[in-house]
């Protein structure tokens, strides 16, 4: 009986180190976005101030650490961070984040619709299925 006890406080220890170690990597990945998110913002002149000074300050707002912060050429900066309590290990996390991506201008289709200087009447055919082309086929009244 009391190894039966013994076996299911351990387990119950064990899921929730589990479930622990599940958030902290969770709060972790929120971090780095964030720290991220400001380093990026810093690095493109939209606020004051170094971008892995910044990133520093915002994972420390989370209760992380910035393990790595790396200004890439390319406008990006990559941020990794950890978080953690004892006794379990530190959860890491990394994340990246830069300017918007611009897309190419893409074709704008042609207007579907008949021009308002056509006088023609729409055939039955061309009338959508859910609309009747006979008024007096609706039920009701009229």
């Amino acid at each position: 009986m009391l190894g039966t006890a013994a076996l299911g406080a351990g387990l119950l220890l064990a899921v929730a180190a589990l479930g622990q170690a599940s958030v902290a990597g969770a709060q972790a990945a929120g971090a780095a976005d964030l720290a991220a998110l400001a380093a990026s913002d810093a690095r493109r002149g939209l606020s004051a101030g170094e971008p892995c000074v910044l990133a520093g300050q915002t994972a420390a707002r989370n209760r992380a650490a910035v393990v790595e912060c790396e200004v890439r050429e390319n406008g990006t900066v990559r941020v990794s961070v950890e978080r953690g309590r004892a006794p379990l290990p530190p959860a890491l996390a990394a994340a990246v984040a830069g300017p918007p991506r611009l897309q190419a201008p893409q074709a704008v289709p042609e207007d579907p619709l008949p021009d308002a200087s056509s006088s023609s009447t729409p055939t039955p055919s061309s009338v959508p299925p859910s609309v009747s082309p006979d008024p007096s086929a609706t039920t009701g009244t009229r």
